[in-house]
């Protein structure tokens, strides 16, 4: 499920860029059930002993000034961010939080009201569809090499390298074993970049990612397209890469 939270201020947002770990940080404190938010933030779903949190959030939605001295966002007093999980039990806990209570959040500096939730209607699919989808938080894979003096580093694929495909295709289907304890009977995955693809690095907790906005086609069965729009693409979704929303079918062949 996918679904959009809208926030107020009485004074204007200002955030550092690199906001992904306050995001995550308020995201789980409106969870309530103490256990369980225990669950999401050290273990989560597992798949041979691989953790996967199985939900994802965008980059802040909103009007944005740029400070580039003081390296910093201004969002004037509202605006969004868009939230996916595959178990409903988070988004109950969300609503639960905003009905219930509607408390403040801390965002650094910052006292933001939750306003408004929006489920956004998801896509009816077929068995076997393609579809149009853009990113609202980069989308990153990556490998672990070493060099000769074995020295470890990560490369990140790109989008137009086979890998990208591969590994996101492998990792969808990480995620929907972790959830429903076995691999989708179809699990063919197919993702093209479409048009207005950008790289972006960011920082989390002083950790560099480096990820790809864009648009994209996406092509597979029900399952593996229902996993990414709600566990999200890629890797590290739990910190807010990854996630996309769906824009249309595809209507020719051309998309694919």
């Amino acid at each position: 499920m996918q679904f959009k939270i809208n926030f107020k201020s009485d004074k204007d947002i200002i955030l550092p860029f690199q906001y992904n770990h306050i995001l995550q940080g308020s995201l789980l404190s409106m969870i309530h059930d103490e256990k369980y938010a225990e669950f999401l933030h050290n273990r989560g779903y597992t798949h041979d002993k691989r953790n996967f949190k199985l939900y994802t959030f965008s980059r802040i939605m909103g009007q944005a000034n740029v400070d580039r001295e003081k390296k910093e966002f201004h969002f004037g007093k509202i605006c969004a961010l868009y939230v996916a999980s595959m178990d409903n039990k988070l988004i109950h806990q969300v609503f639960t939080d905003f009905t219930d209570k509607q408390s403040n959040l801390r965002w650094k500096n910052n006292i933001i009201t939750t306003h408004s939730i929006d489920i956004l209607e998801p896509p009816v699919l077929l068995e076997k569809d393609e579809i149009i989808v853009k990113t609202v938080s980069p989308i990153t894979t990556y490998s672990t090499l070493y060099d000769i003096d074995h020295t470890k580093k990560i490369y990140y694929y790109s989008p137009y390298e086979k890998e990208f495909q591969q590994n996101i295709a492998a990792n969808l289907k990480k995620k929907y074993f972790a959830f429903y304890g076995t691999y989708p009977k179809d699990e063919s995955f197919q993702i093209v970049p479409i048009k207005d693809v950008k790289a972006c690095v960011l920082t989390y907790k002083g950790k560099l990612t480096k990820g790809y906005t864009g648009i994209y086609a996406i092509k597979g069965s029900k399952e593996m397209l229902n996993t990414a729009l709600c566990a999200g693409l890629g890797n590290r979704n739990s910190i807010g890469f990854g996630m996309v929303l769906f824009i249309r079918r595809c209507e020719n062949k051309n998309d694919l």
